[in-house]
């Protein structure tokens, strides 16, 4: 059997990458050749290799290489060509890679991703598509042992063109890149003994049960979270059911176990997956004692069976899947048990994550290729380059097979990824190990160096900010939890309280925050500076009503809050605006749906007039050139910018004849816009004929390079029925539902 040490297998074309005489394109500039008598030289002149013309001039795409092949001159010219090696078309790679070349396998892993993604390119077009091989050596000064984020990589760049066509204008299509490290310095898996099998294997099992082990014995940070001002772990409520799949009985069954018929202390698994558009096995009221004495595994999605199968292997008697364990057709359990998935999740002594099957048949074990599983290790023959035993690598990897994964696209995944101590994600190409304070795959079993992949992905930055003991950082934290929850999909957008409920009690329960301090996606606590989350990409409203107005959750589509440089000035500081109190009517659970909601805002409030609008074109909507605030009035888009909540508000012709109000809530200079001073506000809407009642159409920012606290002078276009109540200085008390 092959060792660590040995070469993997690659073709004719990606071994010509690896041989020759590579040198840096500043040697060539100055003639500075690496010292090889043998190479005569009089001229430099570019080309893409012999079997295509040389040209006569370098171009854009030549310019760009750090590196470049060279090639001895010919007799007739007696010159020194520079050139990119030729590499096959898409569809070469796909064969290649099919014919067992390792680093064609990474490559075609990562194109047929780029094809799927891209459905409305020409496939036939883009498979004739040629590669051409660039590489440009990084070195650091500071390379050394002792700091290994420095070491030196080799960026692999494949750029293709059309119909293998020079590198003339028009003929560039993209470019995939891949990463080259010296092997001396990444800590790959051996590939001894290794039998190429997909499913449980032996390999699968011993990686796990090491990871797990690494993790309960030296992680303090996956451990039971301590609650504010304790100093023992609270006791996890536990759901109400789980799926025994102890083969004790018969192995081709498992049963529903009440929790209460078990007790409390017992190791459990948990299953994360993508139900897809039909889950043809449920857990319905019908079937409840049918399930209780056993349930033919055969039957289930073949997900289910893997988890099943899985956990069995790893010796855990309990897995709890969210359609085998609570009552599909009830709602009250449904609500019950989906409120619970802080303690669900947070007790789970390991969760299963099915991350690139889109529904319940895809299983857990997709790796479409067994050298997916194992480091492409190359032994390099060429000259110039520093080093020749090197490893190749997809530096995206992580992004594309677990971030981007299909399972990971689902709104109640968020929280499952986030509480859950530990997960081992079965991606696309390989399991990927992913805790608190570790990260590894079976390229890199013993974990992967932080100078390969950026493993400080935004989930786990927002977690660990969750666990801080700093009110401000803690918030923020949660800012982020709900900034990338927003960027995930629900089917139903009833669910889009609940689906976060169980981050939400975290934050409670580790900031020491009281239930009614949370308000349908927001807390109390900083209420004022959060209030003005904008619309990153909008998606309309929900047809049923979710949130009150003034919350993220009333809209679809990703929200983001104000950059953390600049909450740090202006969290804490004194603002226009003072929340005067909130409420929110709830349907009986605490964090869950909500009926209605309302905060009472005293601040600066202003009538607000736009100029009717140029008409949309192709590129844009409609545009609104002036806004105009008492007697002073601002053009265009240097001076006011908008976000709407509502898109339907962009193709509203008579937007401008709406009751439109501005409450400044801050005013702050902006050291990227030269120190010019910005007000951030929120943009209101009368409601109906209530006195002093609003709802949130969006934000808006007036920029204005001397008035530091924007007084209006002038008329306000406020009448008595605008405010509540109004002091002498102008501010108003009003409401926002």
């Amino acid at each position: 059997m092959p060792n660590q040490s040995d070469p993997s297998m690659l073709c004719t074309r990606c071994r010509e990458i690896f041989d020759g005489h590579w040198i840096c394109r500043k040697d060539l500039a100055t003639q500075e050749l690496v010292a090889d008598a043998a190479i005569p030289y009089k001229c430099i002149r570019p080309s893409l290799g012999p079997e295509h013309e040389a040209l006569d001039e370098p171009t854009e795409f030549f310019e760009k290489p750090d590196w470049v092949k060279v090639s001895p001159a010919n007799e007739a010219n007696d010159a020194l060509y520079y050139f990119s090696p030729l590499h096959h078309s898409l569809k070469g790679v796909e064969a290649s890679a099919q014919n067992g070349c390792h680093l064609c396998t990474i490559l075609w892993n990562k194109l047929s991703h780029l094809l799927e993604v891209n459905p409305g390119w020409d496939q036939d077009t883009m498979r004739r598509a040629v590669g051409v091989a660039l590489i440009r050596p990084l070195f650091d000064a500071s390379t050394s042992p002792e700091n290994p984020r420095n070491l030196a990589s080799f960026p692999l760049e494949l750029s293709y063109f059309l119909d293998g066509n020079s590198c003339r204008e028009n003929a560039f299509l993209f470019t995939i890149d891949l990463d080259i490290h010296p092997a001396a310095n990444l800590p790959v898996a051996s590939t001894q003994g290794f039998i190429p099998d997909a499913g449980i294997s032996r390999f699968a099992v011993g990686h796990i049960r090491n990871w797990v082990s690494i993790c309960l014995t030296s992680h303090s940070g996956c451990q039971p979270m301590l609650e504010a001002n304790q100093t023992q772990p609270r006791q996890l409520q536990l759901p109400a059911r789980f799926i025994d799949v102890s083969p004790s009985t018969d192995k081709d069954f498992v049963a529903l176990r009440e929790t209460k018929d078990i007790g409390p202390s017992h190791r459990y698994a948990t299953l994360s997956h993508c139900w897809g558009k039909v889950l043809p096995v449920r857990l319905l009221y019908e079937f409840y004692e049918q399930f209780q004495v056993g349930i033919a595994i055969h039957h289930l999605p073949r997900t289910f069976q893997d988890a099943i199968h899985f956990t069995r292997a790893l010796d855990v008697k309990y897995l709890w899947i969210d359609a085998l364990c609570i009552i599909q057709d009830s709602q009250d359990d449904w609500l019950h048990e989906a409120l619970l998935m802080s303690s669900v999740y947070s007790g789970s002594w390991l969760n299963l994550a099915a991350t690139s099957s889109a529904d319940g048949h895809g299983g857990l074990f997709r790796t479409s290729d067994p050298l997916l599983n194992l480091p492409c290790q190359v032994k390099a023959t060429w000259q110039g380059p520093p080093f020749n035993d090197l490893v190749i690598i997809d530096e995206s990897a992580w992004s594309r097979q677990i971030d981007q994964a299909p399972l990971n696209e689902r709104g109640w995944v968020l929280q499952e990824r986030v509480l859950a101590p530990r997960t081992v994600h079965f991606a696309h190409d390989q399991m990927w190990w992913d805790c608190r304070n570790f990260q590894a795959s079976e390229v890199f079993p013993t974990g992967i160096p932080d100078h390969v992949f950026d493993l400080r992905p935004q989930l786990i930055r927002a977690f660990m900010q969750l666990r801080s003991d700093s009110e401000i950082v803690g918030s923020k934290g949660w800012l982020r939890c709900v900034e990338k929850y927003t960027q995930t999909k629900l089917t139903f957008d009833s669910d889009r309280l609940i689906a976060i409920a169980g981050v939400a009690k975290v934050v409670q329960q580790l900031l020491g925050r009281a239930e009614d301090d949370y308000l349908a996606g927001m807390w109390k606590q900083g209420l004022a500076v959060d209030l003005l989350w904008r619309v990153v990409s909008r998606k309309g409203k929900p047809e049923s009503y979710v949130a009150p107005s003034w919350s993220w959750a009333s809209v679809r589509g990703e929200v983001s809050f104000d950059s953390e440089a600049y909450e740090e000035r202006v969290r804490g500081n004194n603002l226009a605006v003072k929340v005067l109190s909130s409420s929110i009517s709830s349907t009986g659970q605490a964090m869950g749906p909500v009926n209605s909601g309302c905060i009472k805002i005293q601040g600066p409030l202003n009538r607000i007039y736009l100029s009717a609008p140029l008409p949309p074109t192709d590129s844009r909507p409609l545009l609104y050139r002036t806004l105009k605030l008492g007697s002073a009035e601002f053009h265009d888009q240097s001076s006011f910018s908008g976000s709407l909540d509502n898109g339907d508000w962009f193709h509203e012709p008579d937007l401008h004849k709406r009751k439109l109000y501005f409450s400044r809530f801050m005013t702050a200079s902006e050291p990227s816009l030269d120190d010019q001073f910005v007000s951030r506000g929120l943009l209101l809407e009368r409601c109906g004929g209530v006195r002093g009642q609003y709802t949130r159409g969006g934000t808006l920012h007036i920029f204005d390079a001397t008035r530091e606290n924007l007084t209006i002078t002038g008329d306000d276009g406020l009448n008595v029925d605008d405010y509540l109540e109004r002091d002498d200085a102008g501010n108003c008390i009003f409401t926002v539902v």
